[in-house]
């Protein structure tokens, strides 16, 4: 952490998160009874906006994982079907390990996806 001291202001840095309007590293200022973040452009960014955006995106992410998860169940299941049809005991074993992978997969996202 650096801390630059100005008779006004006091900037500190941890390493913050990337400006929302350039992806420049912010910096948090910190005066009584105000937070905000600010980046070298100029650009200012108050702390529940930046975290409502990245809780946004961290859902976003989440939902599309989840949807992508879901198209592998579907896949592995008609895989299973296919296998469970023409009798092949490992090829079965297989998929049904994978399917079971792919549940605990989806009920993490489903999880995370309620907690976000």
């Amino acid at each position: 952490m650096s801390t630059h001291e100005n008779p006004d202001q006091i900037f500190e840095t941890i390493g913050g998160p990337p400006c929302p309007r350039c992806d420049a590293p912010l910096t948090l200022l910190v005066e009584p009874g105000v937070a905000e973040f600010f980046c070298p452009n100029g650009h200012s960014v108050a702390v529940p906006a930046l975290l409502k955006k990245q809780a946004d995106e961290a859902r976003h992410t989440l939902a599309e994982t989840l949807r992508h998860w879901e198209e592998r169940r579907t896949e592995m299941e008609r895989l299973t079907r296919e296998a469970r049809a023409s009798g092949a005991p490992g090829v079965l074993a297989l998929c049904e390990r994978r399917l079971q992978l792919i549940g605990g997969r989806l009920a993490t996202l489903r999880q995370a996806l309620q907690q976000a």
